[in-house]
């Protein structure tokens, strides 16, 4: 670029004055261990295989800088304009240190909700054995403090009350997650569990991301959300935005005795029963 560059004499390395500043580590809130800075990945990587950004799914050069996880056995990494741009400040509030003893992990099994129920197992569910509460075997799991991918506050659980989810925008009931520190944005268990990038099993597989700059027609319910994010596919023109990528496999309605499936495709390959 234009920008004023560092050069050196010995291995002519080279770099720009505005990355020499760059913190050592920063907190991602999509991912749980800190990273660190890392001026050449090929140094660290002794192998061939494609490295991709995690925020928007792009091949990180090998012989440029990046930030990577510091654990030796984690693949996480992403680009250096990635996790200092504006959006990427925004979205997934990138936080800057310089020491890696500030950054510390929940603990996952102090804070889980297990311990609070005397349980009584029915098959994959769980009762309380004082009412009749009662939970599914994942929704047992669930954190009672945690980060969520999209903001550095921690979110605290809520086990009742209707609410409008701040990303899929549905009314809710039942378990959620607010955000601390916040004016109500609370979000649907669903949501909170859905993870920024993952695959999405349809006909084929998709391995969607979630692209805060996307603004295509959903794939599903064929509308665009105004200033809205979607969820695409890293290979393909796949897009769902967040109220359609939480939909459930099967659902039932009360005109029709037998659950109703998830269709995928092209109407067209749907053949309508005859009317004669």
């Amino acid at each position: 670029g234009e920008n004023v560059s560092y050069i050196c004499s010995t291995c002519s390395i080279q770099v720009h004055k505005d990355c020499i500043s760059l913190p050592c580590f920063i907190r991602f809130t999509q991912h749980r261990h800190h990273l660190s800075r890392n001026f050449f990945l090929s140094i660290r990587c002794h192998n061939s295989r494609i490295w991709d950004c995690r925020i928007y799914y792009k091949k990180v050069d090998m012989e440029h800088g990046s930030y990577c996880c510091s654990r030796p056995d984690c693949d996480f990494v992403i680009h250096v304009k990635c996790a200092t741009s504006e959006a990427s400040k925004f979205w997934y509030n990138v936080t800057e240190f310089e020491n890696p003893n500030e950054f510390t992990e929940l603990d996952e099994f102090e804070n889980l909700i297990i311990p609070v129920l005397q349980e009584i197992k029915v098959g994959d569910n769980v009762y309380c054995s004082c009412c009749d509460f009662f939970l599914h075997k994942l929704c047992v799991k669930s954190l009672r403090k945690t980060l969520l991918w999209f903001s550095q506050n921690h979110f605290m659980l809520l086990t009742d009350g209707i609410f409008k989810c701040w990303l899929c925008e549905y009314d809710c009931s039942g378990f959620s997650y607010e955000e601390e520190y916040s004016d109500g944005l609370v979000v649907c268990l669903q949501c909170a569990t859905t993870p920024h990038s993952f695959t999405y099993q349809t006909k084929e597989s998709h391995y969607l991301f979630y692209d805060v700059e996307n603004r295509s027609d959903c794939s599903a319910c064929g509308r665009r959300r105004y200033n809205e994010s979607s969820n695409i596919c890293k290979d393909g023109d796949f897009v769902l935005n967040s109220g359609c990528v939480t939909l459930p496999k099967t659902s039932r309605h009360s005109c029709d005795e037998h659950p109703l499936k998830l269709f995928y495709g092209d109407s067209n390959d749907y053949p309508l029963p005859s009317l004669v």
